[in-house]
C-alpha cells in the first residue's frame, strides 16, 4: 500500500528524471489503478506554480546556504551557536519532504471540490423519530418541538428539548403494563426518552425500542433493535434489554448495548454498575469497563475504553484502529448516505483518531483521504471509496 507521501516523492523523483525503474513501475502502477490517479498526475505535472515551487525547494542547497552562515559569523567573531549546525542538518533532510509535502497539499484540494457537493445532499445528522402508539397511530417527533399531551391508560407522554417524557400515576394494572409503544429512529437521527420509571435511553439513528408506557411489579422489560445507551434507575425491580440474541438483565447502571441486524455481533459495554448478560452461548457478569461480544452462539468478555463506544451520546466518533468499513458504516447511519467499496482493499485499512458528529461529511472525508491511502467518489447520495 503506497501512501501519499511515498507516490508524491515519485512524482517529484520524476519530474526530475531520476526514477529508478522499480520507482518507475511502482509509478506506472499507480497510475493504472484508475482515472482518478492518472487525472491527478496531469494536473500535477501541468501545474506550473507547483512544479516552480518543487524546483525551488529541490534547488536549495543547504549545506552551501549554512557554510556562508559559518562564514559570517566567523567573520564577525561571534562563536556559533551549536544548534545552527544542528539546523543545516535538519535542513537538508526536511528540504526535499518539501517538495512532496506540497503535492500532498494537492492531492487532498484536487478533490476537495468533488467532495465538498455532497454537502447539499448529505447532512449530520439531527434529533428526530417516530412514535408508534399502542393504536397504530405515529407521531413525527423533531427536537424541541412540542405537541399536545398524550395520554395512553393511566400514563402522559410530552416531548421536550431533551426528548420524550413518561409519567404514570401510581395505580398501575396489568393491562396497563401490556400497552406498548414504539420509538424509532431513521438513520441520520437519534432521540431520547426518560420511561416511567426514570430510566433514560438514547437511541441511536437505525435503532427501536419498544416499551411498556408504565412498568410492572415484578420487572421491566424492554425489546431493541439497533443501538442504545442506558442510565437505569434503581428501584428494585429487574431491568431487563431483550433482542433477538441475548438479554441483559440489570438493576441500576450505565451501559452501551450496540445490536444492529446487519452487524455479525452484539456487543455490550457497560460504564458503571453491573450487568449480567444471558444468552444461547451461555452467561456473563460484566464489570465497569468491561464488554461481551456475543458472535453467534460464542460469547466472550474483554476489558475496552468505554468512550470509544459511548462517544456517541456527546456527538463524538472515537475509532481506535478500526477496519475502515467499520468506520464508513458508523458514518453512513448517522449522516444516511449509502456507499460501495470499490476498492477491496480499503475495507482493511484502519483509522484511529476522533470526529465531531456535527461536522460536514465532505470534511470529514477529506480528512480520511489525508490519513490514509483512500479517495473518494461522491454521486447523488451515494459514497464510492476508491
Amino acid at each position: 500500500m503506497e501512501s501519499s507521501f511515498n507516490i508524491s516523492d515519485l512524482i517529484v523523483k520524476s519530474h526530475k528524471g531520476e526514477l529508478t525503474a522499480t520507482e518507475q513501475q511502482t509509478l506506472t502502477t499507480w497510475l493504472e489503478k484508475n482515472s482518478l490517479n492518472r487525472d491527478l498526475f496531469e494536473k500535477l505535472t501541468n501545474n506550473r506554480a507547483l512544479v516552480d515551487r518543487i524546483d525551488l525547494y529541490q534547488k536549495f542547497n543547504a549545506e552551501k546556504s549554512f557554510s556562508k552562515i559559518d562564514k559570517h559569523l566567523a567573520e564577525k567573531k561571534v562563536v556559533p551557536f551549536k544548534p545552527v549546525r544542528l539546523l543545516k542538518y535538519a535542513a537538508t533532510l526536511l528540504l526535499p519532504l518539501l517538495a512532496s509535502a506540497a503535492i500532498v497539499y494537492y492531492f487532498m484540494l484536487s478533490n476537495e471540490d468533488a467532495i465538498s457537493s455532497i454537502d447539499e445532499q448529505v447532512h449530520p445528522g439531527v434529533q428526530k423519530a417516530t412514535l408508534t402508539l399502542a393504536d397504530g397511530g405515529t407521531v413525527e417527533l423533531q427536537e424541541s418541538e412540542a405537541f399536545q399531551e398524550v395520554k395512553q391508560g393511566t400514563s402522559t407522554i410530552k416531548n421536550e428539548y431533551s426528548g420524550l417524557i413518561y409519567a404514570s400515576s401510581d395505580d398501575i394494572s396489568e393491562a396497563q403494563a401490556m400497552i406498548f409503544n414504539i420509538l424509532t429512529t431513521p438513520y441520520g437521527g437519534r432521540y431520547s426518552v426518560r420511561l416511567s420509571d426514570g430510566t433514560r435511553v438514547t437511541l441511536n439513528a437505525g435503532s427501536s425500542l419498544k416499551y411498556p408506557v408504565s412498568f410492572s411489579d415484578s420487572t421491566r422489560t424492554v425489546y431493541l433493535q439497533g443501538e442504545a445507551y442506558f442510565e437505569v434507575t434503581h428501584n428494585g425491580k429487574p431491568f431487563i434489554v431483550s433482542n433477538e440474541q441475548q438479554n441483559i438483565r440489570v438493576l441500576g447502571t450505565s451501559f452501551n448495548v450496540s445490536a444492529y441486524a446487519n452487524e455479525p455481533a452484539v456487543l455490550t459495554t457497560l460504564v458503571e454498575g453491573k450487568v449480567q448478560i444471558e444468552a444461547p452461548g451461555g452467561k456473563a457478569v460484566l464489570a465497569p469497563g468491561e464488554q461481551s461480544k456475543l458472535l453467534g452462539n460464542q460469547l466472550t468478555v474483554e476489558k475496552v475504553n468505554t468512550s470509544q463506544y459511548t462517544s456517541w451520546i456527546n456527538g463524538k466518533f472515537e475509532f481506535n484502529r478500526d477496519n475502515m468499513d467499520i468506520v464508513i458504516k458508523r458514518l453512513s447511519r448517522w449522516y444516511d448516505f449509502n456507499y460501495e467499496f470499490e476498492n477491496k482493499d480499503a475495507v482493511n485499512y484502519h483509522f484511529t483518531g476522533r470526529l465531531d458528529s456535527d461536522q460536514p461529511i465532505s470534511s470529514i472525508l477529506q480528512m480520511l483521504e489525508a490519513t490514509s491511502n483512500i479517495r473518494f467518489e461522491t454521486n447523488g447520495k451515494t459514497i464510492v471509496v476508491k
